[in-house]
């Protein structure tokens, strides 16, 4: 039986206990019953009404913590998909460990509610996600220009963009959980993110154009 199921089964019992309760005290004190049969009517009503509230209330406390519970399955799963970034190869790496990550940053994204309090959150992940195709393809262009692979310091300062970007976005994404990354900073980044890519040529207008593939070359 679903939850909704059981508190209506909850309000139909209540008045049925109010109402057997309201009928022995009228026979018992032999109620005058002309008067009695009005305040029977209103009782009821008025159980049913308690109960309904209940039920609403519960309902919407049931929809609340299982709301919380999806944000918070999306935000570790994004984590996860994080770590093994900070020490991907751009060049040779699996591709699809990227994917993974802008996928688990769209679930995120479309999980939560922005019109609880994150009115901002959207405009801050759609952001983020441009800035990280960006520094993908920034430092996989730097890589190829890189002729000696064995030269460490070279493939490492390529590299610095993106990896750069992985830890500074889990490092607000934590901040963000917890919620100590202010809605004012969160504005802040998202502007300054717009500003840097539209001075590059990249910013894309459409939201979450970030879960394109970067490979396709549909960069604009």
């Amino acid at each position: 039986m679903t939850p909704r199921w059981q508190w209506m089964l909850f309000v139909v019992c209540l008045t049925l206990l109010i109402l057997g309760a309201l009928v022995y005290i009228g026979v018992t004190v032999k109620s005058e019953w002309s008067t009695f049969v009005p305040d029977l009517i209103i009782g009821v009503v008025g159980a049913a009404v308690i109960g309904l509230v209940l039920m609403a209330l519960q309902q919407s406390t049931d929809r609340r913590r299982s709301h919380a519970a999806d944000v918070n399955a999306a935000y570790n799963r994004l984590l996860d998909a994080l770590t093994p970034l900070r020490t991907l190869d751009v060049a040779t790496g699996d591709a699809t460990q990227v994917s993974e990550m802008r996928t688990r940053m769209l679930q995120l994204y479309e999980t939560v509610d922005e019109a609880d309090d994150q009115a901002t959150f959207g405009k801050w992940i759609n952001a983020e996600g441009q800035l990280c195709l960006f520094q993908a393809l920034s430092s996989l262009e730097a890589l190829r220009a890189v002729s000696d692979r064995s030269n460490a310091e070279a493939v490492l300062k390529a590299s610095a963009p993106f990896h750069q970007w992985v830890a500074e976005f889990t490092h607000n994404l934590r901040f963000w959980r917890t919620g100590r990354l202010e809605e004012s900073v969160m504005r802040t980044q998202a502007e300054l993110i717009e500003v840097k890519l539209r001075e590059e040529g990249v910013w894309r207008e459409d939201e979450t154009s970030w879960r394109d593939d970067p490979t396709d070359g549909s960069q604009s």
